[in-house]
């Protein structure tokens, strides 16, 4: 999916009060700055089940901004902005923009966060901002995902008069900033088993999630941390506990990389999960994920051979080669198509081998002398 642009025009200009130019005081009294920022091709404006996305859902969603004007590793200046501020959101997103003044002419960068959870008002320095944590737990519903971007080489541009404000020329700079998020998303539908009825008289299906995932990740995606892993995810079976570090499959608190419930699937209808009972519209199971090249999907039956005998190859495991790996940003969608033979054991390695050797028994040869009555 080609990523979303949000495009920010920064105007930066000396003031007309600006210093002369050979004061050699320090950057912060040596003149100051003014920004008209603007952001284009944005939104105004769950649970792990929900609609599809289709050709509509590709714009991102942005219902805040967190503008951060720094120089070098310094913040200087933090301004906030809500869409609930219509008039000023409105020329933010619009051709008018927003102007921002005072501004220290040590001003070299901008950073911007998009739908922020905290107040980070509170932050010095650029460094402290890219290493806030988020959690993976809380990037799940699609309107409110963190979003980031950054410009650290604002391109000169042509002098303009600001308006009845400003009666001198001002120097201005472009600042061009992708805000983009820091996970991706994964859809999951159609699960079919294509060939049910040969060993399996009946499919049901009681936990689907991911493995192999990340909880956590820095806000300028680097270090993403608390990977689960397939060999700390115990079989939900009923007698499972789970000791330190260690979590059974569709329970603990990982319920939102996970989702235990039930249903039947049988080889002619593409099973997927019903999002509104009242109008029996169906989705697909929905995960934003922190982006790892070894991300699986696994599903957990309670399998049944055609004579009513539970049978131990019971979980189908889905893993994905997607061209340049998993990236941030993309939503991946997955019909998940299989047969009886795709089935395999919880633990594939804890199959029982049985060696049969048969050992064929000579005929025996004994006369018989008969009695006669």
């Amino acid at each position: 999916m080609k990523l979303n642009k949000l495009v920010l025009v920064a105007l930066l200009a000396l003031g007309a009060t600006a210093c002369d130019k050979n004061d050699e005081n320090d950057a912060l009294t040596a003149g100051k700055k003014s920004v008209v920022l603007k952001i284009d091709g944005i939104t105004s404006g769950s649970r792990s089940t929900g609609a599809a996305s289709g050709e509509t859902d590709k714009k991102i969603t942005l219902s805040n901004v967190a503008i951060f004007f720094a120089g070098d590793d310094n913040i200087y200046k933090v301004e906030t902005l809500e869409n609930t501020e219509t008039e000023k959101w409105e020329k933010l997103i619009g051709q008018e923009g927003v102007e921002y003044h005072n501004l220290p002419k040590a001003v070299n960068a901008v950073y911007i966060v998009g739908n922020v959870k905290e107040d980070l008002t509170k932050l010095g320095s650029v460094q402290t901002l890219k290493k806030q944590i988020l959690g993976i737990e809380g990037e799940q519903a699609m309107d409110n995902i963190t979003l980031f971007g950054e410009d650290k080489e604002l391109e000169s541009v042509d002098a303009l008069h600001s308006g009845e404000a400003h009666e001198e020329e001002l120097t201005m700079y472009n600042a061009v900033v992708e805000l983009t998020p820091r996970v991706a998303r994964i859809e999951i539908g159609n699960i079919t088993c294509t060939d049910l009825g040969s060993e399996f008289s009946k499919l049901d299906l009681k936990v689907i999630g991911l493995l192999n995932f990340y909880e956590s990740v820095q806000l300028d995606g680097t270090n993403p941390t608390l990977l689960i892993t397939e060999d700390n995810v115990l079989e939900p079976t009923p007698d499972a506990v789970a000791e330190e570090g260690e979590y059974i499959f569709g329970k603990d608190d990982k319920t939102w990389g996970w989702d235990e419930f039930s249903a039947s699937l049988d080889d002619t209808t593409p099973y997927n999960p019903i999002i509104d009972e009242e109008k029996q519209i169906e989705g697909k199971f929905v995960y934003n994920f922190i982006p790892n090249d070894d991300l699986k999907v696994r599903m957990y039956f309670n399998a049944t051979t055609a004579t009513g005998v539970p049978h131990s190859d019971n979980t189908l495991t889905a893993k994905f080669a997607p061209q340049n790996g998993f990236q941030a940003g993309y939503i991946y969608q997955v019909d998940l198509e299989f047969t009886e033979k795709d089935l395999k054991p919880w633990d594939p390695n804890a199959q029982i081998c049985v060696n049969v050797s048969v050992t064929v028994k000579d005929w025996e040869i004994t006369s018989l002398d008969p009695i006669y009555e």
